[in-house]
């Protein structure tokens, strides 16, 4: 490796290490499986609506980077690119301070926020898509999942203090719920600013524009050859049905909430909790990656996975207060630790890959994450028509899948 090469590796480092921390803080007003069900269900109170965010989010996580996949890799000074798309699309949860000011009817301001999710998550899948690609050649192997954890350890860090702030404004009886929301949605925004503005300084590899001529339907046409690549097709099929499973998470708290009926003030700590989880998972899988590899990440989120839906079940079926409400706690907490156990997929595929691979191996991961992107909105719809425990018995089924194909995938 030269000695310019070096130069932006050590550059890069600390800010994408500050990029992701204040993204992650930036979350942790918002989690998808700690605020916003709750959101949702306190001015909408429709458990299918909660299904719906969850469908957007990875729905949306995944269309722009099959559409725009192949008009990347020509843009001449990526970072840049980058970080103005973050600015334009990450802080755009702003804009709920005037929905939430000039919108009365709550039915309708829970669908304006989903449609500026669904504007957030879309900007966030060509973001993530051109993140990568950068920080897969520009920091080396045996420091990614190490960065990324630290990430997800500040970031939970911060999470921790955001916790305690949406608790208070959430739990203040003198506070008007819309006021608490637009405070939490305005501190969420400012982080995402500050995380876009990070990767400002970061800088590319020279020398690495691909200028495509490839027509759409002829790139489209030559991914399916990366199914081929074992290990590939592998860890993306272990990676499907642990999506599937990790989608049944925002509706842990709503089971603390609805079956086993715990206090409002008990729900705001469970928020609370999912984060302190989200510190955890930061510290243990950066770790995990970095001394064990990529792999055992992946094999241990699915045992933890599994633990969390064993005790959700028997959270639902003993009913008992005291031990339902500690098996919830649990759950949660472990859903928080695995919010982050992404960093093991991510980072296998980045093992794996060679540079000119790497883009289109995550295009075909999102062409193969479509189909299962509406089964947050069934689930929704499942639990309104039967319950939770048939939900949660299914994803205890998937998750015993997912180990199983786990234990199967070669190490990189």
């Amino acid at each position: 490796m030269d000695n310019s090469t070096n130069q932006i590796n050590k550059g890069n480092y600390i800010f994408f290490l500050m990029d992701g921390a204040f993204f992650f803080l930036a979350l942790s007003f918002i989690s998808q499986d700690g605020l916003i069900p709750i959101f949702i269900d306190t001015f909408a109170g429709n458990v299918t609506l909660i299904g719906a965010a969850t469908t957007i989010k990875m729905l949306f996580s995944a269309l722009p980077k099959i559409l725009l996949g192949n008009k990347l890799n020509h843009i001449q000074n990526k970072p840049r690119f980058t970080a103005v798309l973050m600015l334009m699309t990450r802080p755009l949860i702003l804009f709920m301070i005037p929905v939430l000011i000039i919108i009365e009817n709550s039915r309708m301001i829970v669908y304006i926020f989903l449609f500026i999710y669904m504007l957030m998550w879309s900007g966030q899948s060509v973001v993530a898509l051109l993140w990568t690609d950068i920080f897969g050649r520009t920091v080396e192997g045996k420091y990614r999942g190490k960065i990324q954890g630290y990430q997800q350890l500040l970031g939970g860090m911060g999470g921790i203090g955001a916790g305690i702030i949406v608790k208070l404004l959430l739990d203040n009886d003198y506070l008007r719920t819309d006021v608490a929301y637009m405070i939490i949605f305005g501190l969420s925004g400012l982080f995402m600013i500050m995380s876009g503005i990070m990767i400002l300084f970061v800088k590319d590899r020279p020398g690495n524009t691909i200028k495509s001529t490839q027509k759409f339907s002829e790139y489209l046409k030559k991914l399916p050859i990366y199914l081929k690549h074992k290990r590939f097709r592998k860890v993306s099929v272990t990676m499907l049905i642990a999506k599937v499973v990790l989608l049944g998470n925002p509706f842990m708290i709503l089971v603390a909430k609805n079956e086993i009926d715990v206090s409002n003030k008990y729900i705001t700590t469970l928020i609370y909790i999912q984060i302190i989880g989200t510190l955890i998972g930061g510290l243990l899988w950066g770790n995990v990656s970095h001394r064990f590899g990529n792999l055992k990440v992946i094999v241990l989120s699915n045992v933890l996975i599994l633990i969390s839906a064993l005790s959700v079940c028997g959270a639902i079926i003993l009913n008992d207060n005291l031990i339902s409400v500690f098996l919830i706690t649990f759950s949660v907490l472990l859903g928080g630790v695995n919010m982050s156990c992404w960093l093991g997929y991510m980072n296998y595929i980045l093992d794996i890959a060679e540079d000119h691979e790497r883009m289109d191996m995550l295009v075909v991961q999102s062409i193969l994450i479509l189909p299962i992107s509406f089964v947050g909105y069934f689930l929704g719809v499942a639990v309104a028509h039967w319950g939770y425990l048939l939900m949660f018995v299914g994803i205890l089924f998937l998750t015993i899948i997912a180990l199983r194909a786990s234990l199967r995938i070669e190490e990189a």
